[in-house]
């Protein structure tokens, strides 16, 4: 499916249609929103910034989108540098409700500079997956599990087209060192909790793999009797994420539900090994 913003749609936005009050707001270029100069508020419902598809869901969490997470988030902005850009934030809704098969539920963005891209363990091509420790966990644990993929490549966008919402709990965090993890945590707390309810209730069966505490806190919106759920550590953790299977219970779960499997294989990049690997005259000692 081609995603797109809707302010990028030819014909409709995505909230309505459009009309002479609103051709105006058209000409607003989402790509080059900053959190220091337009509130998240004005950019969804204002702009019509958001991917298709989510339009009751958009009206689920307006209030708290207004009067919690816009102003936290235009604040911030004024003293800190906000990952990830805001024309990315939203990436993960690309997947419309209606065709979910598999959640991905992490913890909040990557705060390294440039490397989050609003899709929960999902890089740009090219980035060294071994620069983000739970990437390439994830991509261990895929390989571990049978799947053909390849450790240099932690673009995980094949999969969205396949139904996967690649979503973290929050879906922003200040700029900086592994301090600032979880700094937006509170911010998105009601937003996400309001996003499983919606999902648990308007997608079809499909498979929730729960990854970190605060992932988990999250399962009590979901349905077993309904959906699967499959949890475990954070993947920047390697004790309590390893071995639990996700990849292959998912399509065995989504195959029991008759709706199809899910390929999971990814891609090698030859080049991002040739040029990253360490070089044979660097020794190593002093490492820990």
């Amino acid at each position: 499916a081609e995603f797109y913003h809707a302010s990028q749609a030819p014909n409709v936005a995505s909230l309505e249609k459009r009309s002479p009050m609103i051709e105006a707001e058209l000409e607003f270029k989402c790509h080059e929103a900053r959190y220091k100069t337009v509130r998240l508020y004005d950019f969804i419902y204002k702009h019509y910034c958001f991917p298709i598809g989510w339009e009751d869901f958009l009206g689920v969490v307006r209030e708290e989108i207004e009067q919690n997470i816009s102003p936290k988030l235009f604040k911030d902005a004024q003293v800190f540098r906000i990952e990830p850009p805001m024309v990315d934030v939203f990436n993960a809704f690309k997947v419309s409700h209606n065709n979910v098969r598999a959640v991905i539920l992490g913890q909040d963005p990557t705060p390294q500079a440039g490397k989050a891209t609003g899709l929960a363990f999902s890089l740009k091509p090219g980035v060294e997956p071994s620069t983000v420790p739970s990437v390439f966990n994830m991509l261990v644990e895929l390989k571990w599990e049978g799947i053909p993929v390849g450790l240099s490549n932690g673009d995980l966008t094949p999969w969205l087209g396949q139904g996967v919402l690649l979503l973290n709990s929050a879906l922003t965090v200040r700029r900086g060192n592994v301090a600032q993890a979880n700094s937006h945590r509170a911010v998105w707390k009601g937003f996400t909790k309001s996003l499983v309810n919606y999902l648990d209730k308007a997608s079809e069966p499909a498979a929730w793999l729960l990854w970190g505490n605060e992932a988990q806190t999250f399962a009590q919106y979901i349905s077993k009797e309904k959906h699967m759920i499959k949890a475990g550590a954070h993947p920047r953790f390697t004790t309590g994420f390893y071995g639990r299977n996700y990849f292959r219970c998912a399509n065995e779960f989504l195959q029991s539900k008759d709706r199809g499997q899910i390929d999971w294989s990814l891609l090698e990049n030859p080049e991002s090994v040739a040029t990253f690997l360490e070089g044979c005259k660097a020794d190593g000692l002093g490492q820990r």
